[in-house]
């Protein structure tokens, strides 16, 4: 029996600097200088060709709470204005649609319903001391409503390149880019594979309220290696389901070799609960079935015990190409109260491939093929309700360095990761398809 999906959860962002620099004072001419006499040019004369100097590129310092390597101009990134109080933001605006299933919102009739927006401020306090705060809202379905949220808020010392401490509320570190679930900007790709960044639970895995200890330790002639020790508690009440977790611990390597690969592991363990409402009917029915007692109010508590989140990443990037697969699997012992059915094993695999090809500067490409099933054992789930397999096709363009607008494809066979909710009375298909557009503008 698998885990109820009556409602699941939904699960910092990086945004764009804009450096600044100065222009250059001119000297002040002295009053009594002489003017000087240019020897005329011949007519015949040939030009005098000059070689251009290639710029300087500016360097630039991660301004969010967890240092993530970017693709993109990373609107979190610090310019070297010399103001330590950086101020940065974006607003996003989306469309789905989707045939057969509902999926994230009302897609089915095309839904709007699929906006972003956060604000966040950064101060360094001194040499190796530094805070921030970001303030969150969005409108996905039946979750955010644009209600704002402190998305994160922490303090960061970092004495030595491996060893920092941060404190508060920040990036849980996971996966390869779970900092950059909300960073549109940073990526090619509308939604980022749904397998592994799920949406629904962006409340869950965004970010952990604790302690951090992180650094990057250099091996030298194999590369440099990172690393984030962490420990904390998730605080969320999500729309339509109250959870409650008890502290999580969690560590993420990331090796970045001389060549173009890098890779990782993460590991996270947890246990939490997650309280239901069913509907009236839905109580009724299992009340006339003889699975609770009469005037049970329709709650159902699941409990996951052990919840472990175990997985791996690896990565290769050129100048205009980036390859890259990752893959996890999420564990535990699920028991439910009231008993509808008997303590089950909660076992899922979520993994996906994505190249990313940037045609030239403002134009890029992705294609990524994103597989979500339930396992017995080892064995993947042919069950359509159980899996959800999904092969999407993006395109962003660049409209100007502050505004970019993207479109994408999906093919997707079975709805696993469908909600019920947003499906009660439908009778879900096992091969669909969900469009999406989007443009965003970051400051």
């Amino acid at each position: 029996m698998s885990p109820m999906r009556f409602v699941r959860p939904l699960p910092v962002t990086l945004f764009l600097s804009l450096a600044a620099a100065p222009a250059a004072a001119q000297p002040d001419e002295p009053a009594d200088a002489q003017p000087v006499e240019v020897e005329p040019v011949a007519a015949d004369a040939q030009p005098v060709e000059v070689e251009p100097v290639a710029a300087e590129p500016v360097a630039v310092t991660t301004a969010a709470p967890a240092a993530v390597e970017a693709d993109w101009a990373d609107p979190s990134l610090e310019d070297d204005a010399g103001d330590n109080l950086q101020i940065h933001g974006w607003v996003s605006q989306g469309l789905m649609g989707s045939s057969g299933n509902n999926y994230l919102a009302n897609t089915t009739d095309g839904s709007f319903e699929f906006f972003e927006a956060g604000l966040n401020v950064t101060k360094e306090l001194g040499t190796n001391l530094r805070t921030g705060v970001q303030i969150f809202a969005q409108d996905l379905g039946p979750i955010g409503n644009y209600e704002p949220i402190i998305d994160w808020a922490y303090l960061d010392y970092r004495k030595k390149p491996w060893l920092g401490i941060r404190a508060g509320r920040f990036k849980m570190p996971l996966y390869l880019y779970n900092e950059r679930m909300d960073a549109d900007m940073t990526r090619t790709t509308v939604l980022m594979p749904q397998a592994v960044y799920d949406q629904h639970f962006r409340d869950v895995l965004n970010a952990v309220s604790g302690a951090d200890v992180y650094g990057t330790v250099d091996l030298g002639a194999a590369g440099s290696l990172d690393y984030d020790v962490y420990a904390g508690t998730v605080f969320i009440q999500p729309r339509g389901a109250d959870y409650e977790l008890e502290n999580v611990f969690g560590t993420r390597l990331i090796w970045d070799a001389p060549t173009c690969m890098r890779a990782s592991v993460h590991g996270l363990y947890s246990n939490f609960s997650a309280a239901v409402q069913l509907s009236d009917a839905e109580r009724d029915a299992i009340i006339g079935a003889g699975g609770a007692e009469a005037g049970w109010d329709g709650t159902v508590t699941e409990s996951y015990k052990d919840w472990k989140m175990l997985g791996g990443a690896l990565e290769c990037t050129t100048d205009r190409f980036t390859l890259t697969a990752e893959a996890g699997v999420w564990d535990a012992e699920v028991v439910q109260n009231p008993m509808l059915g008997p303590p089950d094993r909660y076992r899922e695999l979520r993994a996906y491939t994505q190249a990313d090809y940037r045609v030239n500067d403002r134009l890029s490409t992705a294609l990524y093929f994103s597989t979500y099933t339930e396992l017995d054992g080892t064995t993947m789930s042919t069950d359509d309700s159980e899996h959800q397999y999904d092969v999407a096709l993006s395109a962003r363009y660049d409209v100007t360095a502050n505004w970019l607008i993207k479109a994408e494809a999906h093919a997707i066979d079975g709805y696993g990761l469908t909600e019920s909710e947003l499906n009660r009375g439908r009778q879900r298909v096992d091969n669909w398809g969900m469009f999406l557009a989007k443009t965003t503008l970051t400051f």
